[in-house]
């Protein structure tokens, strides 16, 4: 089973956080033991994220960074 964390969204939020939330979802119900977080901004998103395998994060407009744990590895359009 996978845990999914998502911050409540704000006037910060870079991006459509419930439809991002849905598409992380679908992708990735089929692992197993791992925590997913879904955050909005950089503002307080790493934070948050932290303590998850796997972290969505709104950077920058357009884009979400994903974190492995601490670590930015990619950015996604």
């Amino acid at each position: 089973m996978v845990e999914y964390v998502a911050c409540p969204s704000c006037g910060r939020t870079l991006f459509n956080l419930e439809e991002v939330l849905h598409q992380v979802r679908e992708a990735t119900k089929h692992l197993t033991g791992l925590d997913i977080a879904v955050m909005g901004c950089i503002v307080n998103g790493p934070g948050e994220m932290a303590d998850a395998d796997y972290g969505y994060v709104g950077k920058q407009p357009g884009y979400i960074s994903l974190y492995r744990g601490r670590e930015e590895i990619k950015k996604v359009p």
